[in-house]
């Protein structure tokens, strides 16, 4: 009998290997606990205790190999989390001394710009957070995704709001710019189109001459064709 049910549990962690053998994501961890169970089951004078302990031990390793999905979740929470403290702690800290330049001296600059590269990173944090809620707004993990939100919303209003007490005093239009740029690729890209068409107009390159260089890259571009492939005939 315990013959019987050994062999059935061995059949059962070959299914399970075989699963992970063709699964798309990464499943070393998983790997290495059906290299285990089946290479206990490959022993003689397993006990029935024994072999109820392995049972388990498939089921609870089939179980976690289907919400693997899940795990990665709890990661990527755990994650954000983390990360939306980290750049709140930052923010605030370079946006004291960024402040008080008197306490930085001949690193005002470098704070400055410290400070915007956080606020462009939180711009892009948070519409990834959006993206990952979006996605996982009807599932369980829908409401961790709403908290960490609500978390992160505090640190984009002091990145962006100058405030005393319990009043908004005006907007930081420099930090508000970089955030946006942060958060949305479409306004990112309107905003450099829109730079190179006032150095388009600066430098006095129109529409016009703008044609005009085209060809020229053009014939340059055929001219090199050419002689390229006189090169390679001879």
């Amino acid at each position: 009998m315990a013959h019987l049910a050994q062999g059935n549990l061995l059949d059962q962690i070959k299914e399970v290997r075989h699963e992970l053998e063709n699964a798309d994501i990464k499943v070393k961890k998983h790997l290495k606990k059906c290299f285990s169970i089946e290479k206990s089951l490959l022993q003689e004078g397993i006990s029935n205790y024994d072999l109820l302990k392995i049972q388990y031990k498939i089921i609870k390793l089939k179980r976690e190999f289907k919400d693997t999905g899940g795990e990665q979740k709890k990661k990527l929470i755990n994650t954000w989390t983390v990360l939306i403290f980290v750049y709140g702690i930052t923010i605030c800290v370079l946006s004291y001394l960024n402040l008080n330049k008197e306490v930085l001296g001949g690193f005002a600059l470098t704070y400055a710009f410290l400070l915007l590269i956080s606020i462009g990173a939180l711009g892009g944090m948070t519409h990834l957070l959006i993206q990952q809620f979006n996605k996982s707004n009807n599932s369980r993990y829908g409401t961790s995704f709403r908290a960490l939100l609500g978390i992160v919303f505090p640190v984009i209003f002091i990145s962006i709001f100058n405030f005393d007490g319990g009043e908004i005093i005006s907007v930081n239009f420099i930090y508000l710019v970089i955030f946006v740029g942060g958060f949305s690729t479409e306004f990112l890209l309107l905003f450099l189109n829109k730079l190179v068409e006032s150095a388009k107009k600066t430098i006095g390159i129109g529409k016009d001459k703008e044609k005009e260089l085209i060809l020229k890259i053009d014939k340059l571009q055929e001219e090199l064709y050419r002689v390229n492939e006189k090169f390679n005939s001879n």
